[in-house]
């Protein structure tokens, strides 16, 4: 059973309650009425003996009410593949909870909560901490159009590239940039600071010049307001209009740092529009 049509059978009836079983593969079987009707799926015996031996078999019984999802098998939790599932239901459905239900007395034990999303693997999305900036800047827009016009058309990705001659970066909040392009064209008087993501076309202009590049987090700071996209033809460029707002992550060696980079784009990033959107629909949530 494919995830859009149980999600058919829930939406669509607007129920507050709901029911399905689960496959051990991870698949959900909806459901008309109760978890009564298991012996068309058991291939024989009575009603409850037909629970019983889904259960054996590893399927769960799902139950949706209100803001939790319920697994219910009294011999076993659901398996990687029944809680991914149930987890990724779960963010497309809006609910807080994914529980086992084990048929004790102790209640049931949360496997998976929206308030720790930001910190937990769900479907591959959430790989490490590194994504905590791009899902802090998501908060700030009241659309997902308007954040991935941002994060495709101007490279806003949370965190960003400040190439330096100090090993031991930090940011000066009444300085101007020095960068040779910003000097070229006359320069700013007022306090500033350059970053980019194009870390390798940078390098070419100042591999001779600065030989450090410090990961910036902008996350705190409100994009197209306290920083913005500039295109002056020199390649990718932001400049920071309150730089004190900024956070040095950490200081790296040019070529450390595009190593970084790389792995950043290529195992870190949302890499589709459904990835992306994820991020946006969770991020809002938590």
């Amino acid at each position: 059973m494919k995830l859009a049509n149980i999600l058919k059978e829930i939406k669509d009836k607007e129920k507050r309650l709901a029911f399905s079983w689960q496959e051990p593969d991870g698949n959900f079987v909806p459901i008309d009425y109760s978890h009564k009707e298991a012996y068309r799926y058991a291939r024989g015996g009575a009603e409850d003996e037909a629970i019983v031996m889904l259960w054996k078999k590893g399927w769960q019984r799902i139950t949706y009410y209100d803001t939790a999802i319920y697994a219910n098998n009294e011999f076993n939790p659901p398996n990687d593949k029944q809680k991914s599932k149930l987890i990724e239901l779960a963010v497309i459905l809006h609910r807080e909870t994914v529980e086992w239900d084990s048929g004790s007395n102790k209640g049931t034990k949360i496997i998976w909560s929206i308030h720790n999303i930001l910190e937990e693997s769900v479907n591959n999305l959430y790989r490490t901490k590194s994504l905590i900036p791009l899902i802090k800047l998501s908060k700030h827009y009241n659309t997902f159009e308007e954040f991935e016009r941002d994060y495709q058309g101007k490279n806003y990705h949370g965190v960003y590239w400040h190439l330096t001659n100090n090993p031991d970066f930090k940011i000066n909040p009444t300085q101007s940039p020095t960068d040779l392009s910003s000097m070229a064209m006359g320069g700013s008087k007022e306090p500033g600071l350059m970053v980019t993501t194009d870390l390798g076309n940078w390098y070419e202009t100042f591999k001779k010049l600065r030989k450090y590049a410090a990961l910036i987090d902008l996350s705190n700071l409100k994009p197209n307001v306290d920083y913005r996209y500039v295109g002056r033809g020199f390649g990718h460029e932001i400049y920071v209009f309150k730089p004190q707002g900024a956070k040095v992550i950490k200081t790296y060696p040019i070529k450390n740092a595009m190593d970084i980079q790389r792995r950043f784009y290529k195992s870190v990033l949302p890499q589709s529009q459904e990835e992306l959107k994820q991020l946006y629909d969770l991020a809002k949530q938590g």
